[in-house]
């Protein structure tokens, strides 16, 4: 996007051999895709906060791209859905369309981030790794696996994207961590505390 915020950092483990075939070869499954859209109670966070919880998903042989998005004031939570959704739909269609190559070429070009979360410049890698299962069948190369989580406020609009129906057709699974749901119910709780005015909550309400 034209904002500032909307901004992505994208994440390989660098270390991990790779080729494109097996031993016996054949093509390995495609690399899944791992997506996270931060928190920050609507209003801050940006993606070099989460470089590291990419790493379980990158020795599991995962990219990650850690997401970046408008947050309040500038936009509302209508706004950051819709820089999900954007974004989402970015990297998925551009990220099948490079291991679509890299099944018919043996190779794929895309940006390297080491363990240690050093940005690399861009590289042409193999797509094996010991992790993958066998062989898949060379005719038709299925599409990568996609899974986005989003974290705390970040849960809440995945969610909000997904009820909202779009993210269909887009990601295969969805990880909502310590997300709050319930945004009008839990408006009241605070308020009823005479605490809604300065709750973190304020943002989305």
């Amino acid at each position: 996007g034209e904002h500032s915020h909307q901004i992505a950092q994208v994440m390989v483990n660098s270390a991990t051999p790779m080729t494109t075939t097996t031993k016996n070869n054949h093509k390995p499954p495609p690399t899944p895709l791992f997506i996270f859209f931060h928190g920050g109670a609507w209003g801050s966070g940006f993606p070099t906060m989460y470089r590291l919880l990419s790493l379980p998903f990158l020795e599991r042989n995962f990219r990650a791209v850690i997401l970046g998005y408008r947050t309040y004031p500038t936009t509302t939570v209508q706004g950051q859905v819709d820089d999900l959704v954007q974004a989402v739909t970015y990297f998925v269609q551009k990220y099948q369309q490079q291991e679509k190559e890299g099944q018919e070429t043996g190779t794929t070009t895309t940006t390297t981030c080491s363990k240690n979360d050093t940005p690399a410049s861009d590289a042409t890698l193999d797509l094996n790794s010991t992790r993958n299962p066998a062989s898949l069948s060379s005719s038709s190369p299925p599409k990568p696996k996609i899974v986005l989580m989003g974290h705390s406020s970040g849960a809440h609009i995945s969610m909000l994207a997904a009820l909202q129906g779009r993210l269909s057709n887009r990601v295969d699974a969805i990880i909502a961590a310590s997300g709050v749901y319930d945004l009008e119910q839990q408006f009241k709780y605070e308020k009823l505390a005479g605490v809604h005015e300065i709750s973190p909550m304020s943002a989305a309400s």
